[in-house]
């Protein structure tokens, strides 16, 4: 225990921050229990000095990601049961220095994780709030921050009660026991309006954390809860951690179901090594499925020139979400996004249970051509269907510029107009690989991948997603 020449995960920012605690309460117990040896309660004394000497290196903690939050939270929690023994009262001051660097690093002024992904919001949210209950957070400041988060993560919530699988977000159904219920609109929307109180807006802007979400029409009843459209767009790129290559990417939940889906996480395996040149394109994972749904065709997004969003040359950008607002019945998000040598705005528009149509502006800005492409991933349980076929609605465009999904009762039309090439389709192909999602790690399920590209200085991709009733 005392050997800090062990290996280097013994004595890893996490496992310090999950064993000071536990080694505090087993100390604490020992000296009241009977029976135990003057060597034993020495050895256990001495692993306590271990850990102090530890926790106040530099290197036990960083503040750049949620493991420095669990480091000065075991810290705090560390020093308190420990209080009466020497050098306890640095700890703890280091700690709550720790814990407001870390806290206000992670999240941003509107309450929203800065870490790309909804799920570890969720778990960085019940965190904090647990720490609030523990009394381990007095901070005023720092409560009032963890309450907008809180109230934050029931708007990434679906009508179903998944997580929305943006970033390295598992497919989840957020539990009720989830701590950011102490929010009154979060406890509505994971208990299926059970209790809590209904959103009085449709719409949540976080012009800091970097997204955009619409819930509507405004669910008041479990019913209209479960009915709701929902829409997110995220454009976000504060630091390499969990980022995928996914700037301004939509996912789109409507009538009861998934639309357009995000890639989900797949899992952490395979580190790459520092001089691996997978790294220069922003992996840190070398397996090819976990490359696969960070890449920026497993995304709702566009592409130049068959490359994913740069993740390590370019510098992070903050937000790029710009705004959200009502136009009659339809519900309008802007995004824009520098590439460097090319720009992307986006305006996405959403008439609830009706049609999503997106509109995307690219723009070289180096001066030559570049072949820029759309990329939508849907549910794979859907069929592909000819337009004009028996049950099937022709809308009157060019054959090669629609698409028809059925199937579950939803009919889903897919309209480009904009004369850019022809739609390419995919699912579940391995050669290339594409088509495919991960709901859970270490798994990968198809899933529909449809693109279209052009070469061009300049161009708007105009598309159009409307539902219909047909089987």
């Amino acid at each position: 225990m005392l050997d800090e020449s062990a290996p280097e995960m013994a004595w890893y920012d996490m496992a310090l921050a999950w064993r000071a605690p536990r080694l505090a309460h087993l100390f604490e117990r020992s000296l009241t229990q009977p029976g135990r040896t003057p060597q034993e309660l020495d050895l256990l004394h001495r692993a306590v000095v271990a850990h102090q000497r530890a926790l106040l290196s530099p290197s036990s903690f960083n503040g750049g990601t949620n493991h420095g939050l669990y480091t000065a939270l075991g810290q705090i929690a560390f020093a308190r049961r420990l209080a009466e023994l020497p050098g306890m009262t640095e700890i703890a001051e280091q700690g709550r220095d720790r814990l407001r660097e870390v806290v206000r690093g992670q999240l941003a002024a509107d309450g929203g994780h800065r870490e790309h992904s909804p799920d570890y919001h969720r778990m960085v949210v019940d965190s904090l709030a647990d720490a609030i209950g523990d009394e381990l957070i007095e901070d005023p400041d720092l409560v009032a921050l963890v309450d907008r988060a809180a109230h934050v993560t029931g708007w990434f919530v679906r009508p179903d009660g998944e997580i929305e699988q943006i970033g390295d977000s598992p497919a989840r159904t957020v539990a009720r026991s989830t701590r950011s219920r102490r929010d009154p609109v979060t406890d509505f929307v994971v208990t299926g309006g059970r209790s809590g109180t209904p959103p009085e807006e449709e719409s949540l802007l976080l012009p800091d954390s970097g997204y955009a979400v619409v819930r509507a029409p405004r669910p008041t009843t479990s019913q209209e809860l479960r009915d709701a459209s929902y829409l997110t767009l995220a454009g976000a790129f504060h630091s390499r951690t969990h980022k995928h290559a996914d700037d301004l990417a939509v996912t789109w939940f409507d009538r009861g179901r998934e639309l357009l889906v995000d890639s989900g996480r797949f899992g952490y395996l395979d580190v790459l090594p520092g001089e691996h040149p997978d790294r220069d394109q922003g992996f840190y994972y070398g397996r090819p499925e976990r490359q696969y749904v960070e890449g920026t065709c497993a995304h709702n997004t566009v592409s130049a020139d068959g490359e994913d969003h740069d993740r390590r040359s370019r510098a992070p950008y903050g937000s790029a979400v710009r705004e959200v607002r009502r136009e009659g019945a339809v519900h309008v998000v802007t995004g824009e996004v520098d590439h460097g040598h090319w720009r992307h705005r986006r305006v996405v528009r959403l008439q609830p249970g009706v049609r999503l149509d997106v509109e995307d502006e690219v723009v070289s800005l180096d001066g030559a051509e570049h072949t820029f492409e759309t990329w939508w991933n849907l549910p794979g349980d859907l069929e592909l269907s000819e337009p004009g076929s028996a049950g099937v609605h022709h809308s009157g465009a060019d054959p090669a510029d629609e698409l028809v999904l059925t199937g579950g009762g939803t009919g889903l039309r897919i309209l480009a107009v904009d004369g850019a090439g022809r739609w390419r389709t995919a699912r579940g192909e391995q050669e290339p690989r594409l088509g495919w999602r991960s709901r859970e790690d270490y798994s990968l399920t198809p899933c529909w991948n449809v693109s279209r590209g052009v070469l061009a200085r300049h161009h708007v991709f105009a598309t159009s997603f409307v539902l219909g009733g047909y089987a």
